[in-house]
């Protein structure tokens, strides 16, 4: 058995190399064969052709569904991963002086909108607020870029804390700022702040809030003749190196339910201010919802378990 064996492997070998010299000769022939060269090229590129079209499918499904069809805005599975990967840098310190900010939204007096003038009224609430959110982050966007053009072009000839101050005048927030659908009437954004600590982001927080809250005050908007308040009660939360997307959701929704205990007050003075602007046909929607300390709903948020692409901010 020893003594035959090598020359089992020596004839397997020889095998080997009679097939793939045969394999050799027969692509030879193919080649040195114009039509069937032809015929295989055509082959090979409606393979690449097929695909190229099966990638294209693919990303354009991976898009859609990260998208509310309602509002064209990111759902809660696209907010879930960016704000995971944001997370992610800036434990391992990658935010190079940015600071995210996320703020919860949500539409005060939906549910008397939906009840009392119909869903097709209340999903045009929801896209007049979309519409606004990114309408506000593309202006917000803007800004912060020649914000912070400016502040190179006079690096030179001022220092960092008027540099700061004039990105605080012109806006507060730094490029690349998002905003997202949870579901219901409940809205996400995520900010970026432009400082040189955590101290510095926190006074700028602030800045934020009341900015925020000063800009959705008096809001409407206009279905089938009819106009109606767009009133929104929000928290906003710094997000800190320790915290986790749920802990950051948690400590803004805090903040947010805060907020709605003055939303009778803030409905009223909003419709008030309409009014006397002479907004047409403007109707009043009752409160079927109330609120209190005693009574506050957990907001539980869970990210999705996916593997995050690098994104561009």
């Amino acid at each position: 058995m020893n003594i035959k064996q090598p020359y089992h492997r020596k004839g397997t070998i020889e095998s080997r190399k009679g097939s793939q010299q045969t394999r050799m000769s027969e692509l030879r022939s193919l080649a040195n064969d114009k039509t069937g060269f032809r015929a295989l090229e055509q082959q090979l590129k409606a393979l690449k052709n097929e695909n190229i079209k099966l990638r294209d499918e693919l990303e354009r499904s991976s898009r859609l569904a990260r998208i509310d069809k309602l509002t064209q805005i990111g759902n809660r599975l696209s907010f879930g991963e960016h704000i995971k990967h944001i997370i992610d840098d800036l434990n391992e310190h990658k935010n190079n002086g940015k600071h995210p900010v996320v703020v919860l939204c949500d539409l005060d007096r939906f549910k008397g909108l939906n009840d009392g003038f119909g869903h097709d009224t209340g999903d045009a609430g929801l896209q007049a607020f979309s519409a606004r959110m990114k309408k506000a982050m593309r202006r917000q966007e803007r800004r912060a870029k020649t914000a912070l053009k400016n502040a190179d072009e006079h690096r030179s000839s001022v220092d960092r804390r008027k540099t700061n101050d004039l990105v605080i005048d012109d806006t507060l927030f730094a490029p690349s700022s998002e905003g997202y659908r949870l579901g219901g009437d409940e809205f996400v954004a995520i900010l970026w702040i432009d400082a040189d600590s955590e101290e510095e982001a926190s006074k700028k927080m602030k800045l934020v809030d009341e900015r925020l809250k000063k800009a959705t005050s008096a809001m409407c908007f206009t279905h089938n003749n009819k106009s109606f308040p767009l009133v929104t009660s929000m928290g906003a939360h710094l997000i800190e190196k320790g915290d986790t997307a749920e802990s950051a959701v948690k400590k803004a929704d805090v903040a947010l339910y805060q907020h709605k205990l003055d939303k009778g007050d803030r409905y009223e003075h909003t419709f008030n201010t309409l009014k006397h602007k002479g907004t047409t046909n403007l109707q009043y929607v009752k409160d079927h919802r109330g609120i209190s300390l005693d009574d506050i709903p957990k907001y539980n948020f869970t990210p999705p378990n996916v593997t995050l692409d690098t994104e561009p901010s």
